[in-house]
């Protein structure tokens, strides 16, 4: 935000200065890896809500554990009414809905499960 409204009226009237990056200062970031879709469900509902949708398709989407064999995750809802049960963290079925209790008592629901791998 300081970066944009220091710059974005050079910028909009062609008069910003161009110079190039110093990569000593500086690295590049380095690319996606699979393992980076692993949810840890001791986060947040919010946190992993939002690396659902951070790497959902056309990335590999999120993903978890389930009795050994992968299950992809890519839609979750929060579910602000509903209160985590006491015990284990991560996927459960209930009614029908798959759900998910996270590391700080909340719960998301889980819209689009592919089958395990």
């Amino acid at each position: 935000e300081t970066v944009l409204r220091r710059s974005l009226p050079r910028l909009l009237a062609g008069t910003a200065e161009l110079r190039a990056q110093d990569i000593a200062r500086g690295s590049y970031h380095g690319a996606r890896r699979p393992g980076d879709g692993r949810i840890d469900w001791s986060k947040s509902a919010a946190e992993i809500h939002n690396l659902v949708r951070a790497v959902a398709p056309p990335f590999p989407g999120a993903f978890t554990e389930d009795g050994g064999r992968k299950r992809m995750i890519l839609r979750t809802q929060l579910e602000p009414g509903r209160r985590a049960h006491a015990g284990r963290l991560g996927p459960y079925r209930e009614a029908g809905a798959w759900f998910a209790d996270c590391g700080d008592g909340r719960v998301l629901r889980l819209l689009h499960i592919d089958p395990p791998t």
